[in-house]
């Protein structure tokens, strides 16, 4: 069962990928109606065609990337700790350290190639904006569709 606000994935039928969405409303019966990063709504979807996505553990020591008080290029770090909060406690490669990062604010160091197939949800930090990949490349690089 899913609650407003939550993020899901919604397969495509006929396709070998899922969409990123985010549940609106939960429907009188039982249903759901789902918007996607491109502001699409879908609505009276069953509970069976909806997955939850699955979530991304950063631990001590891990390689990550994040923007310095929030600003910014992008710059690699090490998490130095997790605190009771949620935050991160970050040390950046150049030697600067930072305290009290939200996890919605770090990047993966190099995502695995797997994560970054059709459907996969992206963020481009530079933008602001979040979106999905929609076609893999042969050169490794991707194409996403964001959010306007």
């Amino acid at each position: 069962e899913f609650a407003v606000g939550d993020a899901v994935q919604r397969p495509q039928p006929g396709k070998r990928f899922t969409v990123p969405a985010v549940v609106q409303r939960k429907n009188a019966d039982g249903t759901y109606d789902v918007k996607f990063a491109d502001g699409h709504i879908e609505k009276g979807v069953d509970q069976e065609a909806l997955l939850t996505p699955q979530p991304i553990e950063l631990a001590q020591g891990q390689k990550v990337r994040s923007r310095p008080n929030g600003r910014g290029k992008l710059k690699s770090a090490t998490i130095l700790r997790r605190n009771n909060d949620g935050s991160f406690d970050l040390k950046y490669d150049d030697g600067l350290e930072e305290h009290g990062v939200k996890k919605d604010s770090l990047l993966g160091e190099k995502p695995p190639s797997a994560a970054l197939i059709e459907g996969a949800m992206v963020e481009n930090l530079d933008r602001g904006k979040q979106g999905f990949v929609v076609r893999t490349n042969d050169d490794g690089t991707v194409d996403a569709q964001y959010e306007d």
